[in-house]
């Protein structure tokens, strides 16, 4: 298969829309999908970096709520009355009865929702 075929069959996985920004910088589909290619290549360089940021963000933000409201399971007392609206989101959307402190998941989920 050569080049051209190839680049064919990738804007349709990927769809014109997909494309347009890489389009609007010139230089057709061979030069849109080289420029898509690097966009991954780079969001993949930084994929790492930035997800240990993120959970060290969201420990520190876990830690310093636990130091305020004085329990590893802030997020589940009932003194933590300007939480309690995420809460019940969170008891009305699923069956999970904490065990352990907080997964980063449902800090992102449901408190910053």
């Amino acid at each position: 298969m050569n080049a051209q075929s190839n680049n064919a069959d990738l804007q349709r996985l990927l769809t014109p829309p997909r494309l347009a920004t890489y389009r609007a910088e010139g230089g057709g589909l061979d030069r849109a999908i080289e420029l898509y290619h690097w966009n991954r290549s780079l969001s993949a360089a930084l994929f790492a970096d930035i997800s240990l940021v993120e959970v060290a963000f969201r420990n520190a933000i876990d830690a310093a709520l636990q130091i305020t409201f004085g329990t590893p399971y802030w997020y589940w007392d009932n003194q933590t009355a300007d939480y309690s609206q995420k809460r019940s989101r969170l008891l009305t959307r699923s069956v999970y009865r904490p065990t352990s402190p907080l997964t980063l998941q449902m800090l992102w989920k449901y408190v910053f929702a």
